[in-house]
């Protein structure tokens, strides 16, 4: 089974904050007010392996992202 993997583009984020609120453990909002995603004590935009315990939560913040922003990869999906 391959992890699935995520990843924001920075670029068409619009800062709507969809996945900030459904999974701020792993989504927090940058200063430039722009997602970005927890990688240990860092923010980056990824891509990062997706804890088994967040893939729903993941998916969900895919479907909802109304900029599309948030990229997933890998995984049996």
């Amino acid at each position: 089974m391959t992890a699935l993997s995520v990843q924001i583009d920075q670029d068409l984020c619009v800062a709507s904050g969809f996945c900030v609120r459904r999974l701020p453990d792993l989504f927090v909002e940058t200063p430039e007010g722009v997602a970005a995603l927890r990688s240990g004590a860092h923010e980056t935009a990824g891509p990062v392996d997706v804890p088994d315990e967040y893939v729903v939560e993941v998916d969900q913040a895919e479907v909802e992202c109304p900029a599309g922003a948030i990229l997933l990869s890998g995984g049996d999906r």
